[in-house]
């Protein structure tokens, strides 16, 4: 029996794992600037806090099919056209074929590159409550958002560039015999 319409587990975690990054790092900020807050979840202990874990992770969801949008904006209005792909591979190509380019490197590619929006939007909310005197979070020191994160984010666009190559090599050489 075929199994039609599951989620498979890759492409949710490139998705889930950027928003919990975000999701992290404005807690973390939030959370250092109202301690007290943060003490009264863990005081509360059970339904509270098994409630704002639920909670956490369905946001981190939300926020992370966010990051997987923007991304998707982004390779089908620029890296598309600086290097374009057989996308169509997934649909024509035999399944085992197929099911090894996405193990081996879409899936990696879609997370590295959603960790790298994610840290790229965490940058510009964080530059933004700087410029307006938020008091909402506690900023990170200026190593980290002027050196620390922005090396983490070019790393990880890096690592999905080389990724991008790397899936392009693979369906150009399938890609006249799926047409």
């Amino acid at each position: 029996m075929k199994d039609v319409g599951s989620i498979k587990p890759k492409p949710l975690i490139g998705e889930i794992l950027p928003g919990f990054t975000f999701l992290s790092l404005v807690l973390y900020c939030y959370f250092t600037a109202h301690p007290c807050q943060f003490d009264w979840i863990i005081s509360k202990g059970g339904a509270i806090t098994i409630a704002a874990s639920g909670l956490v992770l369905v946001v981190s969801w939300i926020i992370g099919d966010f990051f997987d949008a923007f991304r998707e904006i982004l390779e089908d209005q620029v890296l598309d056209r600086l290097q374009r792909l057989y996308w169509d591979f997934f649909f024509e190509a035999d399944r085992e074929k197929a099911d090894q380019v996405e193990d081996y490197y879409y899936s990696y590619y879609e997370l590295n590159i959603n960790f790298a929006v994610a840290i790229f939007w965490f940058l510009l909310s964080e530059f933004l409550f700087y410029l307006f005197g938020s008091t909402f979070i506690k900023l990170f020191p200026w190593y980290v958002n002027l050196i620390i994160l922005p090396l983490v984010t070019v790393i990880f666009a890096w690592d999905a560039m080389i990724l991008r190559g790397e899936i392009k090599k693979n369906l150009d050489k399938v890609k006249p015999k799926t047409k």
